[in-house]
């Protein structure tokens, strides 16, 4: 009996490390994290079925932890609650399939584990050892070991691990969003690779300390491999919430035991001196040490760009908090809002380093922000629950290095969530959970409140038939969630496939995989916006228009694609449409705001309001930055035109050439300067720059009209007459112009 119960216990043990293994190794193709989701997800119906195995066949008795559950039950279902409020509910949707992979073991592990202390041994070591690898092949990546390791898989090994057309190798050193090589570890950044290392590495320490013998020295190398790689990952949200964990597991360690007496103070020197002495050698000396000091520090200089880019992002989760105090703004909803209360400098900061901050880079602030002051406070009485588990659990319990390395990491990711969001990412939020889970079974407390006893005797009655409508529940939810997330993980590959044959450029071979990805998660608004820009340059028009509005119907407030989503209702001739978007647009696209109001003067002047017009391009003017570049010649174009056609010439021709100036290919400006000298008499320049205009392809009426005039006025009458018939081909009512001069009638005349 005592055998058969071993290997159940082993089972529910076997889920629990499965889920922590998998989700930090787990790989295909490329870094995907609903690949990573997926496959929990499986073990987590796995685990399903099996606790229902347990229930109904083996009678396993349990306990609901109601101090534990009580927050916990309030806040998810005041979460799944704030869909109603909430804009945009798909994004709520993938936040709770996130949360999922992590809450479905968090409730196994509080109906089914039993924390003894050969099973928190064995769990400890699977978290060391998995955090050694991931951190390994960070460290191979990081110190350009890629090829060797490659040449070994391949050659030595003859382990083809990836398997796809490209026969991609086992390792490489792909580039971050701000261009520059990086380890990518467990994740495809390394910043979230960090936040999983500072729970795994107390782990290691624990082990370390705990450990005999040959398995000591393992144990160190499980502890130092992922120290070396949190080091080098330059991740300061990870340092704090490692140098907390730290000071907190080895502080109360040292209180404690020198409190009762089990050590000395010598004996403290003797092992805690030299350990000290060392690691501060490695930072003051050692290339990677200095980096990560360097990094570290800058956490202090609030005009560090990222620093920068956080605290605005904080100051627009604080209005946002403002204006929606009590509910928030709904379940991962601060992305959609953020664009509406971002800072101009937020916005700047963001397209600058190709970033986007679609999380508050704070886990307390995104709480209060998208739930309000209720999901705050009930959060805050989660981790309450958690916290007061921790101190029973190391402070009531006579082994305190098992349960101190779980509390360790529950501190330092807590820590880290002060600058991050670690509890949105794979890992972090796996390893969160089952961390909770299995301190709250290791805390032996008397589970209950004396106000809700009646109602706890009354769920015990009933705690059979409640977890099992739960593990039911729970198993069709992850069935459904890794069928899902498979598909996220092929909207991703044809997304990214996409965006580089995009690049390349082949269009049509582009639009091909965007199709497939947006087939596969047809809400991701990010795949209608760009598959816009290709529909576009197909000759789509129609169907990139849509494409923009699709994506607007998610996400209101994305000013840059409301601004490009008027551009081209402008350009198809829609003018009352685009100017009602280029106006919704100017309140939240603060960098583009020159771009906007000149679009909305050239919009005036089509529609015959010329005072307007000048009024939006002086206002243009105000947001013109001192030194345009390229992107900005679309502005000077706009404004040139606009005070050309209000009659002010040197304005205009000031504007139209400085545009030519960034933009040579710009032919309207050649097209409106060839103008300007028309209307100044000097017919010689005004034919060179039309003429260039035509040579660089431009084919509007416009310029066969005024390079018709400008022959004509040359006295070269055979061109003129050929440029007018184009013009008039293609807009007959410059006819009415025509008739305005006696010699220009007289020469349409003659040939017809």
């Amino acid at each position: 009996m005592k055998e058969k119960n071993f290997v159940l216990k082993a089972i529910v043990e076997g889920i629990i490390i499965l889920c922590l293994i998998l989700i930090a190794i787990s790989k295909r193709y490329f870094e995907f994290i609903w690949f990573k989701f997926f496959v929990v997800y499986l073990v987590c119906a796995m685990g399903c079925l099996i606790g229902i195995y347990l229930i109904v066949f083996k009678k396993w008795d349990f306990t609901f932890r109601y101090r534990i559950l009580l927050p916990f039950s309030f806040l998810i279902f005041f979460a799944l609650l704030s869909f109603i409020w909430a804009y945009n509910w798909y994004k709520g949707f993938r936040l709770v399939m996130t949360f999922s992979a992590g809450v479905v073991p968090f409730l196994f592990v509080l109906l089914f584990y039993q924390p003894e202390n050969s099973f928190l041994r064995r769990i400890l070591f699977a978290i060391a050892i998995t955090s050694t690898f991931t951190g390994f092949y960070g460290i191979v990546q990081y110190h350009h070991l890629c090829e060797t390791l490659n040449k070994i898989s391949f050659d030595v090994i003859g382990i083809i691990p990836i398997k796809n057309p490209s026969a991609i190798p086992m390792c490489v050193l792909p580039l971050d969003q701000y261009g520059q090589p990086s380890p990518i570890s467990t994740f495809g950044l390394s910043n979230f690779a960090a936040e999983y290392t500072i729970m795994a590495l107390p782990a290691g320490f624990v082990l370390l300390i705990t450990e005999k013998s040959w398995k000591r020295i393992l144990a160190g190398i499980f502890f130092l491999t992922p120290l070396y790689y949190l080091l080098i990952s330059k991740n300061r949200g990870g340092y704090m919430g490692f140098l907390f964990s730290f000071a907190f597991g080895i502080g109360y360690m040292v209180f404690k035991f020198l409190k009762e007496r089990k050590v000395s103070i010598i004996w403290v020197a003797k092992y805690g001196i030299p350990s000290f002495i060392a690691f501060a050698l490695f930072l003051a000396f050692h290339p990677s040490g200095k980096s990560a000091v360097s990094k570290f520090l800058t956490s202090f200089d609030l005009n560090h760009p990222t620093v920068q880019t956080r605290l605005h992002a904080w100051k627009s989760a604080f209005d946002m908090i403002k204006d929606h105090p009590v509910l928030g703004v709904g379940i991962a909803n601060y992305e959609i809002y953020s664009w509406k209360y971002q800072t101009e400098k937020l916005e700047r900061m963001t397209l600058a380093t190709n970033t986007r901050v679609d999380k508050t880079h704070n886990e307390y602030l995104q709480v209060l922000s998208e739930l309000g002051i209720i999901g705050f406070l009930l959060f805050m009485w989660l981790l309450f629950e958690i916290g007061r588990a921790i101190f029973n659990s190391i402070s009531k319990r006579e082994n305190i290095f098992y349960p101190l390395a779980f509390g360790m990491g529950i501190v330092a990711i807590l820590v880290d969530s002060f600058f991050a969001f670690p509890l949105q990412f794979p890992a972090t939020v796996v390893h969160f959970w089952i961390y909770a889970g299995i301190i709250v079974k290791i805390d032996s407390t008397k589970d209950t409140l004396k106000i809700a006893e009646p109602l706890y005797s009354f769920f015990e009655r009933i705690k059979k038939p409640i977890a099992l409508s739960l593990l039911s529940l729970f198993f069709v939810c992850v069935v459904i969630f890794s069928y899902l997330s498979f598909n996220m993980v092929d909207a991703e590959w044809h997304y990214r496939a996409g965006q580089f044959l995009k690049l390349i450029p082949k269009m049509r071979a582009s639009l091909k995989e965007y199709n497939l990805a947006q087939k596969a998660e047809p809400f991701n608004e990010r795949t209608y916006y760009d598959r816009a820009f290709v529909k576009w340059k197909l000759g789509d028009r129609d169907g990139a228009i849509k494409d923009l509005k699709k994506c607007l119907d998610y996400v209101p407030y994305f000013g840059k694609a409301r601004k490009e989503y008027a551009t081209m209702l402008f350009e198809v001739g829609r003018q009352e449409d685009a100017l009602q978007e280029f106006f919704k647009s100017a309140e939240n696209h603060y960098v583009a705001r020159h771009l906007i109001y000149s679009y909305i003067g050239i919009i005036y002047m089509n529609l015959g309001n010329l005072k307007n017009a000048l009024d939006y391009a002086r206002e243009a003017e105000k947001y013109l930055p001192e030194n345009p570049s390229l992107e900005d010649a679309q502005a000077l174009f706009n404004m040139g035109t606009i005070y050309l056609s209000a009659g002010m010439l040197d304005e205009g021709k000031r504007y139209l050439e400085k545009t030519i100036e960034l933009n040579p290919n710009e032919t309207g400006a050649l097209v409106n300067l060839g103008a300007y000298y028309l209307k100044n008499g000097d017919f010689k320049n005004a034919v060179n720059y039309l003429e260039k205009a035509k040579e660089k392809g431009n084919n509007s009426p416009h310029l066969w009209y005024n390079l018709g005039v400008a022959y004509f006025k040359s006295g070269k009458k055979e061109s003129a007459r050929e440029f007018l018939m184009r013009a008039l081909s293609m807009r007959p009512e410059f006819m009415e112009k025509i008739d305005q001069d006696p010699e220009l009638q007289k020469l349409i005349e003659k040939e017809k």
